[in-house]
């Protein structure tokens, strides 16, 4: 995922799979790989192998049959993100999660949603 030509995230399959079979998990689940914020490195939006191809996929067919509440509460951070970005996310809503705790992809996708906002210009979001 890349915004304006910077890449945000990258969705590595192969890694995330090594990620999940060392945590003994199912790979038919394909469920977020939670990695505690006190392992993260600094400044970084995602871990290498924190995200799969089949993640963003799943997400993107989860969100289309998602309300923008569902999808903004659901606490996977694929689905949260997406919200964000919707254009019914308003502009408000958005101030209501600069105080939260963020997954550090959902954060950057609601700042660059609030910097698109205040620039009032569309911007190139690429998957």
């Amino acid at each position: 995922m890349a915004y304006n030509g910077e890449q945000i995230v990258q969705f590595e399959t192969i890694l995330y799979l090594n990620r999940v079979h060392r945590k003994g998990e199912k790979t038919n689940e394909h469920r977020h790989v939670v990695i505690p914020p006190e392992s993260r490195e600094p400044g970084r939006l995602s871990e290498r192998g924190e995200w799969s191809r089949f993640e963003l996929h799943q997400a993107c067919k989860d969100f289309l049959n998602l309300s923008i509440e569902d999808a903004v509460n659901s606490g996977n951070p694929l689905l949260q993100g997406l919200a964000f970005l919707d254009k019914r996310f308003g502009q408000r809503r958005a101030t209501e999660f600069e105080e939260q705790e963020l997954h550090p992809l959902s954060r950057r996708l609601l700042e660059i949603r609030r910097l698109e906002d205040s620039l009032s210009k569309r911007a190139v979001l690429s998957l």
